[in-house]
Order: structure tokens, then sequence, then C-alpha cells
């Protein structure tokens, strides 16, 4: 029941989560503790239902970085959507990372000194390759082939 209310006490995704964790640990020791028990699998689904929040604040703190629109920021952009995609490996944001990782690096690249451009749109072009193998249909491919008209 402890462990219940830590879950209960879970604030949505945008808001502190130190209590969604101490949920996640709670449930997860109820689940280790008693693994027969009748409400073990209730216990997995709140879990599920835990991370999940966490893996939405993940991706929408990492988007905030490209949405601000700052050169700078969209380095930061890279770096947080990948960390998002480390953490999640299974994300359910996974095709709209990885498009925006490419449109962050493109925008970097773009927003950099001339002598740096090179190398950036070369990191950009291998994460759009990256992008279409990986999500070939994806809705958002028009814009990435084509970035500066959007």
């Amino acid at each position: 029941m402890a462990a219940y209310c830590y879950f209960l006490e879970s604030p949505r995704f945008s808001l502190d989560q130190e209590n969604t964790r101490k949920a996640i640990d709670e449930l997860q020791l109820f689940i280790n503790y008693y693994p027969e028990s009748e409400r073990a699998e209730k216990a997995s689904e709140l879990i599920q239902i835990l991370r999940d929040k966490l893996e939405r604040k993940a991706f929408e703190n990492a988007k905030l970085y490209y949405n601000m629109g700052l050169a700078d920021d969209y380095r930061a952009a890279v770096i947080a959507l990948e960390n998002v995609l480390r953490q999640y490996p299974d994300t359910k944001y996974a095709e709209e990372i990885e498009f925006l990782i490419f449109k962050s690096q493109y925008l970097y690249a773009d927003n950099s000194r001339v002598y740096r451009q090179e190398e950036r749109f070369n990191t950009a072009i291998d994460y759009y390759n990256s992008f279409i193998e990986h999500f070939p249909n994806s809705k958002f491919r028009s814009e990435a082939d084509e970035p500066e008209k959007k």
C-alpha cells in the first residue's frame, strides 16, 4: 500500500518526478519480495505507467532546447535527444526524436561559422541517413528532405 501511495503522489510529467522514482523503487521492491502475489502483475503495470511518465518528461525536456531556436541550443538539443534515445531505446517517440536530432544538427550547421559548416552539415547528413533508414515512411519525411523550406 505504501508503494501505491507513492504512485498516487506521482505528479504529471512536467513536474518534479521524485515521487515517481520512489514509486517505481517501492513497487519493484514489492515485486521482488512477493513475486507470486496476486498484486505483482498490477504493480508491474503501475511501474510501466510511471516509466512512461519519466520517458515523456525526458523527451519534452530535450525538445525544449530545439524549441528555443538559438544556435547553441540546437547543439544542446542534439545531445539531449541522443540521451533520451540512449536512456529509452524502445521509446514511442523515437521517430520524432531522430527527426529532431537531424533537424537540430542541420540548423546548428546552418547557423555556424562558414569554416565549421562543412563538418557540421556532414554530421547532419549522417543523422538524416539514420533517420531515413529507421523511418523510411515517416510523417516527417517531406520536411527532412527539404529542411530549409520549413
